[in-house]
């Protein structure tokens, strides 16, 4: 072991769990380290930090980073230096694999609570330190999963992010009326036939956020389709926990259940966003060997609303290319025509979209004048609840993060201590920014709520919108054709279109 020197420099480690402690305990510990490290004569060169993180695993942003420090610096440094030993690990393995690594730079382990003396006892009385911080881990870890599933037997939630579409209330799940909009248009999207990448798009287009204010991207679509919460089923303990050599299990593996047996469900605990027939539906779904939902005719407004008279069959969409040019060409056939059994046309897709488009809005809007329209329009806006909500929501975020800035305002106040000093100040920039987001959005909200659409502009979109709906292809736009076609029968001379 080497000498301690003038001046020795050394890097200093502090932690606390996620269980049971809190952010004091970093200074409390940076003090007793600091006070040490007088009386030893030592330099701590770098301070490293994990806050609400377990010891259990090595997977730490403060520890990882003094990992690579050390990795270019150790010809400079004889020490790592920690309040306690289980503040770098509770893990017997992970931490005499992290003090063989520091051996091999020249380097050891100081604690200011767990001195260590290079003596057999000193190794025995270290061993035996580190063996009692994993025992107590491991004991905690054990205690707070049967509290989890006492809580769960109760069909309370268990901690963690509530689902989208729900929030927790007194350890029960509610609806949140915001986001549970975005959990029936994933359901309904895939029933319908629509992948995740195509219902991630739509919802994007829709405006919709993640329950982290974040685009949806196709891997966010899978896990809502298979919780079985959203059918007001209470479920807990239904995934296997990940586990890795030298580590204690850790995240939920999502792909992989537990046997029934092991799971709690309690139906109609909560309630329901979407109805059980469409939860099974979706699953049959998913669960079909090969089913991907990549229809090539997807795009087609008039997808599965036509059909043949003569055999019965329902018109798909399709391309062709033609002469030289190598021009495509899109249209309706009957599947039947391919095979020899039927002689129906084809169907030219955009004379026969722009056709039922034309003679929609024409009934739908013959009859009703543009002022008329307007004065609806404005009270629907005005009136629109989903709209109304998000405001109030906004507003309720803005005083929530008025109290935070006046709590730490207040906190700052009477703090001396630069580094923690420092902190706040940090901590009132983000909750600064966060208003100023969170003002303009609510600004963009209450100007939305406060539009006032006259007639010459209905008028303007009624004549626009047709051209517009026929060549933006959405899912709504099939939705709106699907609520007013009920259906068009097609035969060799003739093309009958029914409404609604």
């Amino acid at each position: 072991m080497m000498e301690n020197q003038a001046g020795t420099k050394c890097v200093a480690y502090c932690r606390y769990s996620s269980y049971g402690q809190n952010p004091l305990s970093i200074e409390q510990q940076k003090h007793c380290i600091v006070q040490y490290a007088k009386m030893m004569n030592f330099t701590i060169v770098k301070w490293f930090t994990d806050e609400a993180k377990t010891g259990t695993n090595a997977k730490r942003d403060g520890y990882i980073a003094m990992l690579d420090y050390i990795a270019i610096h150790y010809k400079e440094l004889s020490f790592v230096v920690v309040d306690q030993v289980d503040r770098l690990h509770r893990n017997v393995m992970n931490y005499y694999s992290f003090k063989k690594d520091l051996t091999l730079k020249n380097m050891d382990i100081r604690s200011v609570k767990n001195e260590v003396e290079d003596t057999v006892i000193g190794h025995l009385t270290e061993s035996l330190a580190v063996s009692v911080a994993q025992y107590l881990a491991e004991v905690t870890g054990v205690r707070a999963k049967q509290r989890l599933m006492e809580t769960a037997e109760k069909a309370q939630h268990c901690g963690g992010t509530a689902p989208l579409g729900y929030d927790v209330r007194n350890g029960k799940l509610v609806i949140n009326q915001l986001e549970a909009p975005a959990v029936k248009e994933i359901f309904l999207l895939y029933n319908e036939g629509y992948g995740y990448k195509a219902i991630a798009q739509e919802l994007n287009r829709q405006g919709y956020l993640t329950k982290k204010k974040q685009p949806f991207v196709q891997n966010s679509i899978r896990d809502i389709l298979f919780n079985e919460k959203y059918m007001g089923t209470f479920i807990y303990n239904k995934a296997e926990a990940k586990q890795k050599h030298g580590e204690s299990a850790g995240k939920r593996n999502t792909h992989k259940n537990k046997a029934d047996e092991d799971i709690i469900r309690i139906e109609n605990d909560h309630p329901a966003i979407i109805s059980k027939e469409l939860f099974f539906a979706v699953q049959e779904k998913l669960s079909a060997k090969g089913s991907k939902n990549t229809s090539k005719d997807r795009s087609y407004l008039l997808r599965g609303m036509i059909h043949c008279k003569d055999c019965g069959a329902t018109f798909t969409g399709d391309t062709s290319t033609s002469g030289k040019s190598k021009k495509k060409y899109s249209y309706y056939r009957c599947p039947s025509k391919e095979v020899g059994k039927c002689s129906t046309k084809k169907l030219n897709r955009w004379i026969l979209d722009k056709l039922v488009t034309q003679l929609i809005f024409a009934g739908t809007f013959a009859k009703k004048s543009a002022t008329k329209l307007s004065s609806v329009l404005n009270q629907k806006i005005r009136k629109d609840e989903i709209l109304n909500k998000k405001l109030e929501m906004l507003s309720k975020n803005i005083a929530d993060q008025e109290r935070k800035l006046g709590n730490l305002t207040n906190t700052l106040s009477v703090i001396d201590n630069e580094i923690t000093r420092k902190r706040i100040l940090n901590q009132m920039d983000t909750v600064n920014a966060n208003m100023k987001v969170l003002q303009d959005e609510r600004n963009t909200m209450e100007s939305l709520l406060a539009r006032q659409y006259t007639a010459e502009e209905v008028q303007e979109a009624i004549r626009i919108l047709p051209e517009y709906i026929r060549t933006h292809n959405t899912i709504l736009t099939r939705r709106w054709l699907q609520a007013h076609v009920h259906s068009i029968d097609v035969d060799k001379n003739n093309v009958e279109i029914k409404f609604s």
